[in-house]
């Protein structure tokens, strides 16, 4: 799970995350969630799993984020709704 690779202070609480997920939340909450730089190593984890096994649509998003650098990709983390 890329969510434990982040920092301590970056990872979700598990009473947190036990709490959204019935109610289908995100436990990180781009409004509510103050983002460590960390995370971005958590996404780097993700787009490195997507293989040729994977649907052909997260292939095209893994290539096209994994263009962008640091600050391009915070960037489209702030735009979230």
């Amino acid at each position: 799970m890329a969510a434990s690779t982040l920092a301590a202070g970056a990872r979700p609480l598990l009473s947190a995350v036990a709490q959204a997920v019935p109610r289908e939340l995100p436990p990180l909450a781009a409004d509510s969630h103050r983002r460590d730089p960390s995370w971005r190593e958590a996404l780097t984890l993700v787009l490195d799993s997507v293989d040729a096994s994977s649907p052909r649509e997260a292939l095209a998003v893994a290539e096209r984020l994994g263009r962008y650098d640091a600050d391009a990709i915070e960037s489209m983390a702030e735009r979230l709704p």
